[in-house]
């Protein structure tokens, strides 16, 4: 009997100072909240409303992800803290990637619509930015832009990477543009757009180069003019007789 008063006395001791100390668990539940605990320090929380906080309580999004890093960016170093979507698949192929997926229900049907945005590995130590949205049935999906690793901005070019700083396949509008002077801007037969050359300046003016099928139909048209002035004088003389 005295053996087991001593053992409760001991054990009594030992709950009170665990209770004196601070909270250690690594999980705990707050009221409603489940909190995540890390050497003493709260880390992250689960609200009953269903938000995360990582580093703050309470979240203020359904994501709220919070850290301190005095890393300065740099265009040629890799280094500055966030988030990380890693693709662990370990081959020597290439188009697979990462990829994050917005989607919301809305439209005729209440439908799940979607766009995404992932990268895309064309090469080693090479990836590329897509951004694709659904635009049909389910899981009709077409790319709609593409950063290439070479710095090209590719926009309605679904069948090659883009092969110029900013290439598309659609029409271009500008609006609200402002008066200037400068130099004119023309466009070859492969779609490039160029400053016009110097030495066709008109009148303060540089006109742009007719491409090789625009001279082409000028020339025709010249030529049909011609048989219809040639027609014109044998009337005229016709009449004179």
């Amino acid at each position: 009997m005295k053996h087991l008063s001593i053992l409760l006395l001991l054990f009594a001791f030992s709950v009170s100072a665990l209770l004196a100390q601070p909270d250690r668990r690594p999980t705990r539940s707050i009221g409603n909240d489940y909190s995540i605990r890390a050497g003493g320090t709260e880390r992250a929380v689960l609200t009953a409303q269903g938000q995360f906080g990582l580093n703050v309580n309470p979240p203020t999004k359904y994501v709220d992800l919070r850290f301190m890093d005095q890393t300065r960016y740099h265009q040629n170093k890799w280094g500055m803290e966030g988030m990380l979507l890693y693709n662990n698949w370990n081959t020597t192929t290439t188009g697979h990637g990462a990829a994050i997926t917005l989607a919301a229900i809305g439209g005729q049907g209440a439908h799940m619509a979607r766009a995404m945005i992932s990268g895309q590995v064309v090469d080693a130590d090479r990836m590329d930015i897509v951004f694709q949205n659904e635009f049909g049935a389910p899981d009709l999906m077409r790319e709609s832009m593409r950063i290439t690793s070479e710095g090209f901005v590719g926009i309605g070019i679904t069948q090659s990477r883009p092969a110029r700083t900013l290439h598309t396949a659609g029409t271009i509008r500008f609006s609200a543009l402002e008066y200037g002077t400068g130099d004119v801007l023309v466009v070859d037969d492969n779609g490039d757009v160029f400053r016009s050359q110097a030495g066709q300046a008109r009148e303060g003016r540089r006109e742009p180069r007719a491409s090789s099928n625009e001279i082409e139909i000028l020339e025709r048209r010249i030529r049909l003019l011609e048989a219809d002035v040639i027609e014109l004088q044998k009337a005229l003389q016709r009449q004179e007789r």
